[in-house]
């Protein structure tokens, strides 16, 4: 059976509407708290998507399965409230339409940093958002630092292998090399207040988290047979706190959609400058 989603339903929500009890699209679906269950959900009309909670005496619909991803549903009950510099809908009240279907529309998707500032990556086609987030790194895959190995003398970057006479062979330059440059893949997961999301990141940003040049580090691990050392400099850099500057791009891998998010830069934090920052937000809040 054919369903319309209500046009420009986000919009009139943010906007103030209460009464036109639209019909919506849940995308997503979160459970968030420890001393008390609520929902997350992400609601699409269409075209644009918005964040939403789920009133617990709601939970029930989510917990039998009455309402799920791709669920279509009607809010009956529901305010738009402002939590921390981003709008978000309280959904009181709604009724299942049709329990589970396909995507409809084309909406997209907002990420948000936890300074309030928003991207939208389209869902038809590939995108992506460049974001700044203050966060910590809490673990790496593994536990360990992964490396490529590259050509020294041609700026290709791509990997290369050990070839029969002990040299180093590039397939893309198809020529072999005496030396080869090491190169961090590193893979991790950071934090902050809204929750936690695994990483890549690459040589430049890499050395920014681990202090360490790659090839110091793997000489370290492989050559020198130092564990104690190289563990030390992994569990130095956990839960260290970073001003991460992180790519997110939305790819398909068959009929799979994805999002990869990748380390363009990682600072570390300027903690008067972060105060100062805070002090500002503060100021204007209380002018309001």
């Amino acid at each position: 059976m054919p369903i319309n989603l209500t046009a420009n339903a986000i919009s009139a929500i943010n906007a103030g509407d209460v009464n036109s009890n639209p019909v919506v699209q849940v995308l997503d679906i979160k459970l968030i708290g420890t001393t008390q269950e609520r929902y997350r959900l992400t609601l699409s009309d269409f075209e644009s998507t918005q964040q939403a909670m789920l009133a617990t005496q709601l939970n029930d619909r989510v917990k039998t399965g009455r309402v799920r991803k791709t669920s279509v549903i009607r809010l009956i009950e529901y305010i738009c409230s402002t939590v921390q510099n981003r709008k978000i809908i309280v959904v009181l009240n709604m009724e299942t339409i049709i329990p589970e279907c396909e995507i409809i529309g084309n909406p997209n998707i907002t990420v948000e940093s936890n300074s309030g500032a928003q991207k939208t990556i389209s869902n038809g086609a590939s995108g992506s958002a460049i974001l700044s987030n203050n966060g910590n790194l809490s673990a790496q895959r593994s536990g360990q630092a992964s490396f490529a190995n590259s050509s020294k003398f041609r700026q290709c970057n791509k990997k290369v292998t050990r070839s029969g006479n002990s040299r180093w062979q590039c397939d893309r330059c198809n020529q072999e090399f005496e030396e080869c440059d090491y190169r961090y893949l590193l893979q991790a997961q950071i934090q902050d207040h809204t929750g936690l999301t695994w990483m890549t990141s690459f040589q430049e940003s890499g050395e920014e988290i681990l202090g360490c040049p790659a090839k110091e580090l793997y000489m370290m691990k492989y050559e020198e047979a130092d564990d104690t050392r190289f563990s030390e400099i992994i569990r130095n850099c956990l839960f260290r706190q970073f001003m991460f500057r992180l790519k997110i791009k939305e790819e398909f891998y068959g009929d799979e959609q994805r999002v990869k998010i990748t380390v363009v830069k990682a600072e570390k934090v300027n903690h008067s400058a972060e105060s100062r920052h805070l002090l500002d937000l503060i100021s204007k809040f209380r002018h309001c």
